[in-house]
């Protein structure tokens, strides 16, 4: 019966999707268009809870100083419980050299949100901000300097007022999910846009006293993410993760960025589990860029359903990830388990991408995101030390990168029990 009702359910996608890209026509869109970006709270099915963040982080190389920000806003189902609804502002600080981390959040209704050209955000009156400029260019703001809005705050961040206001110009961007919004849609999972993964910034931070001005030799990732529900299964496998890695080049245009994201979760309507995969590696200084996604659906049984496997240069090959040396994470919300180590492969038969990360306990956050009846964790880590070797195979096998960087980043979220 799942099987019948799952080639339904791509007939019925394929003829009444609303995206122009169907059935699978490209790899993705490389540098988005805003509307891929726009804030789709009027799009949620009333009978569903939903949410939607947009997340920003800075590398001050430099400095060695990590900042990451961003406006999430979770809406319940028409029938659900209104605890969690609201609009929330995190800002979070990883600083490896000082042994430095926090994270702080405010929370305001849903009614002091308002927006318009697809993500032109205001929270408060302007107190928190997006503004699209161009496609490619977007100014970010915000000001967590009141106690009556705090809703979780860490490292003593709750005393400190804190600012920023950036100007953003993009390098690099992809969306690759977007010919199979409507099965998300339908099923209500999390989609995934790294509309501007590797850009310029500009601009300050301030933290209580200290003032950061951003030097030139900086560069700030920015996706967004939105959905009904958030993976989930019996086991901490069933989690996402991701993974950024970024060498600056000597000119903007020569960085290699590297962005991939898995998820893997249960307890669907037609398969029992299911997987995503996607991933942008850009090579500028190579003049190479390939962008791979992989879906697939299990049915009771342990063998997946490849539903899409994509390479944009070349024939779909791998994707894999390995997550070990777990350690067991403890703080005021409760205990968690997460992997200090994790290897990507990504390969399709032209290119190879192998990245090893090692990262240590001192160097994570946990980051929350409510939805209507609990808050979902992701254990975030900056400064990771990441081992990269990129491999062509198109004719011969050469290597063009093989490098370790010390500056990461590692995401791992799954739904365990919060203590709030």
């Amino acid at each position: 019966m799942k099987f019948f009702l799952i080639i339904f359910l791509v007939i019925f996608s394929v003829t009444f999707c609303q995206t122009k890209d169907w059935p699978f026509a490209n790899d993705g869109i490389f540098n988005p268009p805003t509307y891929y970006e726009r804030l789709r709270l009027s799009e949620a099915v009333s009978t569903r809870p939903f949410y939607q963040w947009y997340y920003y982080a800075v590398s001050d190389y430099d400095l060695g100083v990590e900042f990451a920000m961003s406006i999430g806003v979770s809406k319940s189902s028409e029938s659900g419980s209104k605890k969690n609804e609201g609009v929330y502002i995190m800002f979070c600080l990883v600083d490896p050299k000082n042994d430095k981390t926090f994270e702080k959040f405010e929370k305001y209704p849903l009614d002091d949100l308002s927006f318009s050209h697809d993500f032109d955000i205001s929270v408060d009156n302007q107190k928190f901000g997006i503004h699209p400029i161009t496609n490619n260019s977007y100014k970010i703001w915000g000001t967590l300097n009141d106690p009556q809005h705090i809703w979780y705050s860490t490292g003593n961040s709750s005393d400190l007022d804190i600012s920023w206001s950036l100007n953003i110009q993009r390098i690099y961007g992809w969306y690759g999910q977007q010919d199979i919004e409507s099965l998300a849609y339908i099923w209500g999972i999390i989609d995934w846009n790294t509309y501007s993964h590797d850009s310029l910034v500009s601009g300050v931070v301030t933290i209580g006293s200290k003032q950061y001005t951003l030097s030139p030799n900086s560069r700030i990732y920015c996706d967004m993410n939105w959905g009904d529900y958030f993976p989930v299964g019996p086991t901490k496998e069933f989690a996402w993760g991701w993974y950024k890695v970024l060498l600056p080049g000597k000119t903007p245009a020569e960085d290699v960025s590297i962005i991939a994201g898995s998820g893997v979760t249960s307890n669907l309507t037609l398969f029992d589990t299911m997987g995503g995969y996607f991933a942008d590696v850009e090579l500028g200084k190579l003049g190479k860029r390939e962008g791979y996604r992989l879906a697939e659906g299990w049915v009771t049984t342990p063998d997946p359903i490849v539903l899409l496997a994509t390479a944009s240069n070349g024939v779909f090959k791998n994707f894999s990830v390995e997550r070990t040396n777990w350690f067991n994470y403890s703080d005021d919300l409760g205990q968690a388990q997460i992997p200090l180590t994790q290897y990507v492969y990504i390969a399709s038969d032209t290119l190879q991408v192998s990245m090893t990360f090692q990262s240590t306990p001192e160097l994570y956050n946990r980051l929350l995101f409510p939805q209507e009846d609990y808050i979902f964790s992701d254990f975030e880590a900056f400064g990771v030390t990441c081992h990269i070797v990129i491999t062509s195979t198109n004719g011969t096998t050469k290597t063009l990168i093989d490098e370790v960087i010390d500056d990461a980043g590692l995401e791992f979220g799954y739904k365990i029990p919060v203590h709030f």
